[in-house]
């Protein structure tokens, strides 16, 4: 059985990150990381955590896509998810290069003390 993405017609291609964009990529992480901290607290929850964004940037920087991987992520909160990928939307990164995106699976790890850690999967 094939599948046809007619999406995929429309996307432009998407590049794979080198370790130089990895470490610009990680730096914006960091520099807005406590921005997630509202969204944390929100939760109430005494558990240990991680959660797994995808997303995709666009050649100007922008954040054109974001998705929770439920899969790999270890809590099931919608709450908490949409908070994490409004702050994450406002983000800006380095720039894909013209006509390209650049997709980043960033996986956030959370403490029962609020606390936030992220590295970087690609």
């Amino acid at each position: 059985m094939k599948v046809l993405c007619f999406l995929c017609l429309f996307l432009p291609p998407i590049l794979v990150l080198s370790s130089t964009q990895k470490d610009e990529f990680r730096n914006v992480v960091r520099n807005n990381l406590k921005e997630f901290r509202t969204c944390i607290q929100n939760t109430k929850s005494a558990e240990s955590y991680k959660v797994v964004i995808d997303f995709t940037i666009d050649d100007n920087g922008a954040v054109l896509s974001a998705n929770i991987d439920q899969i790999k992520s270890k809590i099931n909160n919608e709450e908490l998810y949409q908070c994490m990928i409004d702050k994450l939307k406002s983000w800006k990164f380095p720039k894909a290069p013209k006509g390209k995106t650049i997709s980043v699976k960033y996986p956030f790890y959370i403490n029962n003390n609020f606390n936030l850690r992220s590295s970087m999967e690609n």
